[in-house]
């Protein structure tokens, strides 16, 4: 059977985790969302506005404005603007790979984006498409941010649901540890 993405085939740990990458980057956008939803206890609300904000910035960006309005000052607002921080790195991690071609060498896979080069005045085929690499331990940091990130909302959505009784504890015990986001790329 004939692949799509040859170089995948060739370097499945790093194209599975890529796979995970652009995939699962949905699922931040979901449990964002519902986090949001619980913040403002008006699910339908929140989901249609969220869903209904075009492309992933402005998602993420509308998220943000209806969660931190919503929450007091104090630890939680905290949290919640680190999380959205980091879902923004989170953003940026995906659409690299998203909006991308692949090829692989002896040393790995590497990527390249056809729309950077498309953006300036100079032939294309100039030679100024610039390829990067993605190798797996670097993958493999950027899937474990993914699910810091997945974590901080987790945890805000169990907290608020704690604060108004609706659940007896929180039982993610403690917010996940900030982390500083890992490189784009090699």
């Amino acid at each position: 059977m004939a692949s799509i993405l040859p170089a995948f085939d060739r370097w499945p740990e790093a194209g599975s985790i890529v796979g995970r990458l652009v995939t699962g980057y949905g699922e931040l956008e979901y449990e964002l969302a519902m986090c949001v939803s619980l913040i403002t206890q008006n699910t339908d609300m929140t989901f249609k506005v969220i869903y209904r904000a075009s492309g992933e910035m402005q998602r993420v960006l509308v998220a943000d404005a209806l969660g931190r309005r919503a929450l007091p000052a104090g630890n939680y607002r905290t949290l919640f603007e680190q999380a959205i921080a980091a879902m923004h790195h989170c953003r940026k991690i995906r659409n690299q790979y998203a909006h991308c071609n692949w090829g692989d060498d002896d040393k790995g896979l590497w990527f390249t984006n056809p729309e950077e080069p498309a953006q300036e005045n100079e032939n294309f085929m100039s030679g100024r498409m610039q390829t990067r690499r993605a190798d797996v331990p670097l993958l493999k940091e950027q899937e474990a941010y993914f699910c810091y990130v997945r974590d901080c909302f987790e945890f805000l959505s169990y907290a608020v649901r704690a604060r108004r009784k609706e659940i007896p504890t929180n039982p993610k015990l403690r917010a996940p540890k900030s982390r500083p986001g890992p490189k784009l790329h090699n």
